[in-house]
């Protein structure tokens, strides 16, 4: 069809001279001519003309011959078609738009047929106007295809790809996040879940990275492992890739130092004296992580004690009477922390007697016990004062040795001397009964008191 054909003459004539042609049968397809003189055929078909017989009679003034044939007009093959957005990326179960051939410069096609490869599950072929249409099921490798149109003037076939994706990854996350590890403990391996989209084909750190020791499992995306360092709080993305596209995952991860652990103040409890310079005491014994600060978390240090919140030293000069208490020193970390509980006692000058009481029982001669009082500390009294209470002053006498008014050195004592009976000036003897008396020494920070006692038969 439309293509002007090469002119065919009838030959082997072995009759006489012909005079005549004329189509006796059948028709000659439009646009083809008959010279009726030769016989010759000429023209150019313009119409399809589907395989007919036609028969040519020549004539001369003896007679006639049939020239019978068969004559088809076949269409211009197809030509220069194409599937315009050819190659194709699909995503499997997302119904695809429609794809249908275009831009033919030949003859009209007849059919189309898939005639090398095979299409992804789900997609059809119409075979009638080459469209391509469906929802992909099926994830498909990039492939070549080959879909051929067909009419009776031949074929044109028309090869593409067509890859059909998974749906991308979408709603994992890690359930457990955002983590907090320890520093050398292993950790239970986390796994992403609630995957709402196509399998999963590879995980990556995109963003931010994994504490040294924690493991990705670049298949799974399972995290695993041991910290083996600090990691301040920071965000890390990890992404789920496959054919489809990709999901981030961001969370964030902490690892904490281990909590401090068997720290002690190994002179505790404290004995200190009050304005006497103590001895740093250092905490130690630590096998947990290292301390990030000390801090006293109940009670109180005596006036004049400093705590060092980096080391946990105690360091100083007590300054006042503390009475023996609790104090509590909390060690802290990252990872927790450790109490250090103690008794602390700051004691004054330090005074010390010899003996605590006396009695005495004798009606016909004087009776003296000396007691001493002892500075047994390192520093120097205050103003010595003495309170002695008798229940009978006149049958008491009490001498006192240095320890009346005066300072009492450090390691130093003084005497003290009391006489029931003799005193100077009584006159006669006391009665049967008993007597007491008391006497106290005082230096303004502590006291020591004697309890005395006598019984006359």
């Amino acid at each position: 069809k439309d293509s002007a054909i090469t002119g065919q003459t009838p030959t082997g004539n072995t009759g006489g001279a012909v005079v005549s042609y004329a189509v006796t049968s059948g028709s000659l397809p439009t646009g083809i001519n008959l010279n009726t003189a030769t016989g010759e055929l000429t023209g150019t078909p313009t119409a399809l003309y589907t395989t007919a017989s036609v028969t040519i009679t020549a004539t001369n003034t003896g007679g006639t011959q049939d020239i019978t044939f068969n004559t088809t007009v076949n269409d211009e093959a197809p030509a220069n078609i194409s599937y315009t957005n050819a190659p194709f990326a699909w995503t499997k179960d997302s119904a695809i738009t429609g794809q249908t051939p275009s831009g033919n410069t030949g003859g009209a096609v007849i059919s189309y047929a898939v005639t090398s490869g095979s299409l992804p599950s789900g997609i059809n072929l119409n075979t009638s106007t080459g469209e391509l249409t469906g929802t992909p099921t099926a994830v498909y490798s990039t492939s070549s295809v080959t879909v051929t149109a067909t009419n009776t003037g031949g074929t044109q076939d028309i090869t593409f790809n067509i890859t059909v994706n998974d749906v991308a990854p979408a709603n994992l996350n890690y359930a457990n996040a955002p983590f907090t590890w320890t520093k050398d403990s292993a950790i239970t391996g986390q796994t992403p879940t609630g995957n709402t989209g196509g399998a999963v084909v590879s995980y990556a750190v995109t963003s931010g990275s994994l504490p040294t020791g924690i493991n990705l499992n670049t298949s799974t995306g399972e995290l695993t492992g041991t910290p083996s360092v600090i990691y301040s709080t920071a965000s890390v993305t990890i992404t789920a890739t496959n054919t489809g596209g990709t999901q981030d995952i961001t969370f964030n991860i902490t690892v904490n130092d281990e909590a401090p652990a068997n720290l002690s103040y190994t002179n505790a409890p404290f004995t200190w004296t009050k304005d006497s310079a103590i001895t740093g005491q250092t905490p130690t014994g630590n096998t947990g992580g290292a301390v990030v600060s000390y801090t006293v978390t109940s009670g109180s240090l005596p006036t004049g004690i400093n705590l060092n919140t980096s080391t946990g030293e105690l360091t100083g000069t007590p300054s006042a009477i503390y009475s023996t208490a609790s104090v509590t020193i909390t060690a802290t970390n990252t990872g927790g922390t450790h109490d250090i509980t103690f008794d602390i006692t700051v004691q004054g000058i330090q005074l010390d007697k010899s003996g605590d009481s006396e009695g005495y029982g004798s009606t016909a001669s004087d009776d003296t016990s000396e007691f001493i009082v002892t500075n047994s500390g390192s520093l120097t009294t205050g103003t010595i004062t003495t309170t002695f209470t008798p229940d009978d002053a006149s049958y008491w006498n009490v001498v006192i040795d240095n320890c009346d008014s005066s300072t009492l050195s450090a390691a130093s004592d003084c005497n003290v001397q009391i006489t029931f009976k003799g005193a100077t000036g009584n006159t006669g003897s006391p009665v049967s009964g008993g007597y007491t008396a008391t006497l106290t020494i005082d230096d303004g920070d502590e006291s020591v008191t004697f309890n005395l006692s006598a019984t006359i038969p």
